[in-house]
């Protein structure tokens, strides 16, 4: 297993993400995907520019991805849809 120095700092980041459940890191490597929501509204964290997701959040989590060799999926949703995929619970 690979040592993992930025997992706390990253904890964080998915936790803020407000995704509705938690994959153990044993389980995002066997799926080879990481899944990401964010709302993209509060720079500099993250952002958008044009088409873009932009910022530091975003750049710590692509990085995260490329250490854990994983394809990363990050959905900007606006804080009413969060609210709806965690109820309908998707």
């Amino acid at each position: 297993m690979k040592k993992i120095y930025l997992l706390p700092l990253i904890s964080l980041l998915l936790l803020n993400s407000c995704n509705y459940k938690y994959l153990t890191l044993d389980e995002i490597i066997a799926s080879n995907k990481l899944v990401v929501t964010t709302n993209a509204e509060f720079a500099p964290f993250e952002y958008k520019q044009g088409s873009k997701l932009k910022g530091i959040d975003i750049e710590i989590i692509e990085q995260y991805a490329k250490y854990l060799n994983v394809e990363l999926e990050i959905k900007d949703l606006d804080f009413i849809r969060f609210i709806d995929v965690i109820v309908d619970g998707k």
